[in-house]
């Protein structure tokens, strides 16, 4: 649980956040969750549901921690450009569950 609150509040190193919990879990998940959808005949807006918790986590967790960041400003910008880039994605997602 202390991982959980340190790591909301940006006091994980952002190695840590973004490679591990931001891509490496992040992309198992998408794995699993893709692998559950086709295997049980879940459509993807329960499999999006499962990991909207996660994927607001994460991406705030992360965010934090690049500000937090000591090192060379170029890897937070980087880190805040691929949350942005992804949360714009899985906007266009919904969008397309939803809408279209």
């Amino acid at each position: 649980m202390n991982f959980i609150k340190n790591f909301w509040f940006g006091n994980i190193s952002l190695v840590i956040s973004f490679w591990v919990v931001n891509l490496l879990v992040m992309q198992s998940l998408i794995f699993l969750g893709g692998f559950i959808a086709i295997f049980f005949y879940f459509d993807s807006i329960f499999v999006f549901l499962f990991m909207l918790p996660y994927i607001f986590w994460s991406n705030i967790g992360t965010w934090r921690s690049s500000d937090k960041f000591k090192g060379n400003n170029i890897w937070s910008i980087l880190a805040k450009i691929y949350i942005f880039v992804t949360l714009g994605l899985w906007l266009l997602r919904i969008v397309r569950i939803f809408i279209l």
